[in-house]
């Protein structure tokens, strides 16, 4: 392995640590002894993690490990930037939490979550995506290994499918949901403290 590169949101990024040498990614590069280029975006959904991950210019050897987004968030891209489309999970504004610093929009997220979101449209578009970063894998020169923030979800009492499509490895254990309630960052709206950071490194290590 040249480098470990990783994508995601927040719970890549590192967002509510007090440095990112205490998150995930940081601690399984130190392991596997090889450096780490964290391209995790706090608010990114799956849209705009394969749209990172597809623009990423990898070397021949190259580990990536995704942790994929809540399938309920939406990424409107533009020439200079990506803007985050997210629901408002805790009751609060981006403004009191720091999302603003991060490009989401509330009048837009509102918008979209009023009139055009539909949980059924948000799962199977981004199945696509996956797919497709799965396909890039494949044809590439680097190894992928998929990982997911919270558990697939369900639509008509039928679980995402999306496992029976995509050949690279992955790992289903959830990251949020395994976590949060035994390693929760007091008032880091649903991040994950060091001691489950690191926990879960030595998961991806094994």
């Amino acid at each position: 392995m040249k480098r470990l590169v990783t994508f995601g949101c927040s719970h890549t990024s590192g967002v509510g640590l007090k440095s990112k040498k205490d998150g995930w990614p940081y601690k399984l590069a130190s392991k596997f002894n090889i450096p780490l280029v964290n391209k995790g975006l706090a608010g990114n959904s799956i849209k705009g993690t394969t749209h990172t991950l597809s623009e990423f210019n990898f070397q021949p050897e190259d580990l990536a490990i995704v942790m994929w987004p809540s399938y309920a968030r939406h990424t409107v891209l533009q020439k200079d930037r990506m803007q985050m489309i997210m629901p408002n999970y805790f009751g609060v504004t981006t403004k009191d939490n720091g999302w603003i610093d991060y490009n989401v929009d509330e009048n837009t997220s509102d918008l979209y979550y009023k009139h055009f979101y539909n949980e059924y449209d948000a799962i199977k578009t981004n199945e696509i995506y996956i797919r497709y970063v799965d396909s890039l894998a494949t044809i590439g020169n680097f190894k992928l290994i998929h990982t997911f923030s919270d558990t697939l979800p369900t639509y008509f009492g039928k679980t995402s499918d999306i496992l029976s499509f995509i050949k690279q490895p992955y790992l289903i254990k959830p990251f949020w949901r395994s976590f949060y309630e035994r390693f929760p960052i007091p008032d880091g709206y649903g991040h994950i403290n060091k001691e489950g950071q690191s926990l879960w490194a030595d998961i991806l290590y094994g």
